[in-house]
């Protein structure tokens, strides 16, 4: 996955706890080159939610039809993610 934190980095937390993890909502990351918020911390995981700002994708109705543009939505286990990213992501929610 390519990821990058587009906030800047001082340390200061790094322990990915659920209440952590909740400082990050807001977060501006980039995923796949495409500009995408944290818009929820599922504690299922857990796992991090990122809602891309600029890439709008297509939702399907209960019968299979197109019905409306939605921005395109990721779900990713923290256990799943780079360290040196989630340490990055940390340190930015630490400054807000």
């Amino acid at each position: 996955m390519a990821w990058d934190v587009i906030v800047p980095d001082p340390p200061v937390m790094t322990s990915p706890t659920i209440e952590n993890l909740r400082r990050l909502l807001g977060v501006e990351v980039e995923y796949q080159g495409r500009r995408c918020r944290v818009v929820e911390i599922l504690e299922e995981g857990p796992q991090i939610v990122v809602q891309c700002l600029e890439h709008r994708t297509i939702q399907p109705n209960q019968y299979g039809d197109a019905s409306r543009r939605v921005p395109e939505t990721h779900a990713f286990p923290v256990a799943r993610l780079d360290p040196e990213f989630l340490a990055r992501l940390l340190q930015a929610a630490s400054q807000r």
